[in-house]
């Protein structure tokens, strides 16, 4: 083998009637920042369009980073390993949980936590933010949906969603959607303050990740045993479709594109996505 340094490559193969071509490589370069911490990575996030990173492990402790990365604070306060952090729409504060079973807020600037959240009775699996944040929405292994008030640090309401624990939440204003350790998906009308639709059935592989398409009205669920299902909200009891690309357990779902023709990209815990 040798390596090739120029950009362009001059193919041809009159034996196998391909006329000479050209092909040029991409001259674009990608910046890549590595971040070192010393527990390893369990959550992080990333601000829009891309100032600062927010990085938690297993020491109970989160890093924001600059994006080229040079280290900005450390967040010091939980009692577990953080499973889940998410900055707000500001970019300069973030949202925290861990399993410690308490959620908090901190600054990005300066590290200080104003703001904690307790009320739930098992580890915090996932967390979504609200509008511009005066509002967020908790999930844990208790099997409960939280919807809080961040300026009084109140619960405003609690959904029990399962008696199992409820692994990722999908939020958007016209539903709550929940997916759950006994296999199911479960939607909730914010309006409503009621359980709309429940997709799946007890007993099935759980249901690991979740998103929701409001555009076309699509339920997506991702389970432990690498099934992607795909249903109409409307229809609840008919699957549209499901897919698997392997064994290993679907992690996270996120919509590309919302349009007619919706993409759907999904992360596995074999570390390849599709």
């Amino acid at each position: 083998a040798s390596l090739v340094s120029s950009r362009q490559l001059h193919l041809s193969s009159p034996s196998l009637s391909i006329p000479r071509s050209v092909y040029t490589a991409p001259s674009r370069t990608v910046a890549c920042t590595q971040i070192a911490r010393g527990t390893g990575v369990r959550a992080f996030d990333v601000t829009q369009p891309g100032g600062l990173i927010v990085a938690g492990g297993d020491d109970g402790a989160l890093d924001v980073y600059e994006t080229h990365g040079t280290h900005r604070v450390r967040l010091e306060g939980h009692l577990g390993d953080i499973t889940a952090c998410v900055f707000f729409p500001s970019g300069q504060v973030v949202l925290s949980g861990a399993t410690d079973m308490q959620i908090k807020i901190w600054s990005a600037c300066d590290g200080t936590n104003p703001v904690t959240l307790v009320g739930h009775t098992g580890a915090i699996t996932d967390l979504c933010i609200i509008g511009v944040g005066k509002r967020v929405v908790s999930a844990a292994k208790d099997g409960r949906v939280k919807v809080w008030e961040c300026g009084t640090s109140s619960c405003l309401r609690t959904y029990e969603v399962s008696v199992d624990a409820v692994n990722a939440i999908w939020y958007d204003e016209s539903a709550l959607v929940a997916a759950c350790e006994d296999g199911r998906v479960v939607v909730i009308e914010p309006a409503e303050q009621a359980i709309k639709a429940v997709f799946g059935k007890k007993g099935e592989p759980p249901m690991r990740s979740v998103a929701y398409d409001a555009r076309n009205c699509l339920v997506i669920g991702g389970r432990a045993d690498g099934v992607v299902c795909v249903w109409d909200m409307d229809n609840p009891d008919d699957m549209k479709l499901s897919f698997r690309r392997g064994n290993a357990s679907v992690s996270a779902i996120r919509l590309v594109s919302q349009s007619t023709e919706p993409r759907i990209c999904v992360g596995t815990e074999d570390a390849k996505s599709a």
